[in-house]
C-alpha cells in the first residue's frame, strides 16, 4: 500500500512549524530570563512587560493562528511561573547560605570567647 502524497508535505508543514515554535519559545523563554535577571529592571516594569507578552499572544486577539497562540500562551504563563520558582528558591538558598556563615561566624567568636576567658583564668591562678 503506497501512502497517499498528501501526507508528506503535512508532515513537512507540521515540522517547519513545531520547529518554528520551538524557536518562538526559545526567544520568549531568554526574554523572560533578561527581565528576571536584570537588576535594573524594578518589578513593576517586569510585570508590565510579561503582561504586554501575554497580550501579544493572547489566543482572542490570535485567530488567525489558533492553536499555535495558545500554546505560546500557555507557554508563557509556565514558563513565569518556574522562573518566579526558580527565583524564589535561589533567594531561600542564598537566605539560608546566609544564616548559616552567620551562625558559623557566631560560633567561632563564642569560641574564641571562651579560650580568651580560660586563658585569662589560667594567668590568674
Amino acid at each position: 500500500a503506497q501512502s497517499s502524497p498528501k501526507r508528506l508535505p503535512e508532515a513537512s508543514v507540521d515540522e517547519e512549524s513545531d520547529e518554528e515554535i520551538k524557536d518562538i519559545k526559545s526567544g520568549i523563554r531568554s526574554q523572560l530570563l533578561s527581565w528576571a535577571k536584570d537588576p535594573g529592571m524594578p518589578m513593576d516594569e517586569q510585570k508590565r512587560c510579561v503582561r504586554q507578552l501575554l497580550a501579544q499572544w493572547h489566543p482572542d486577539k490570535n485567530r488567525h493562528i489558533g492553536p499555535t497562540a495558545t500554546r505560546i500562551f500557555q507557554f508563557i504563563q509556565e514558563e513565569v511561573e518556574r522562573i518566579v520558582a526558580q527565583l524564589g528558591a535561589a533567594a531561600d538558598a542564598a537566605a539560608r547560605r546566609q544564616a548559616d556563615a552567620a551562625e558559623r561566624k557566631a560560633q567561632r567568636s563564642a569560641e574564641k570567647s571562651a579560650k580568651a576567658s580560660a586563658l585569662e583564668a589560667a594567668r590568674q591562678e
